[in-house]
């Protein structure tokens, strides 16, 4: 199903493996699925983490629309600009049955390694509220809390922004 070849770092991806990460994201219930296939034509950067054949969590940098990144930091009150902030980390699930074993750590971590060593520049996140596991696990790796928390379109919950401004040496 996905081949590695650790010489050259190639990585094969399959209709299938889109397909499960499909599937884990619709799962997570924190995504309009109906943008899914859409925002692969952005070509996002996918993460998926195995346990044998299944994938047990997921996560993205996404390009997104200028648009977007401008309405998530208008609704949080941030006087940052969101031109700036391009990519979003997002999109990352864990399964229910893995979680609490620093899965999600990882996925975050990876995520940020490309970031740092392909795209690089500025970086934003938007979170549940009450999802304290991820907050903590952004403020880990150096995000912030942005602005105010902000309400959801998509359900009863707030939602908050975080940046994350790589450190210059």
């Amino acid at each position: 199903c996905k081949k590695e070849n650790s010489k050259i770092g190639e990585v094969i991806i399959t209709g299938d493996d889109i397909e499960k990460f499909r599937s884990l994201l619709e799962k997570g219930e924190q995504v309009e699925m109906k943008y899914f296939y859409s925002s692969l034509d952005k070509r996002p950067i996918l993460t998926m983490t195995y346990d044998k054949n299944e994938v047990v969590a997921i996560g993205a940098l996404k390009r997104e629309r200028s648009e977007y990144a401008k309405n998530r930091f208008e609704a949080a009150k941030s006087q940052l600009n969101p031109q700036e902030y391009d990519t979003e980390l997002g999109w990352i699930v864990t399964e229910e049955n893995h979680r609490k074993q620093g899965i999600c750590s990882s996925v975050v971590k990876k995520l940020l390694i490309y970031f740092n060593e392909h795209i690089n520049g500025k970086l934003f996140a938007t979170v549940r509220e009450d999802n304290d596991r991820m907050r903590h696990t952004l403020e880990k790796y150096s995000f912030r809390k942005e602005g105010e928390s902000f309400d959801s379109k998509r359900g009863h919950y707030k939602l908050c922004l975080y940046v994350y401004e790589p450190q210059s040496n």
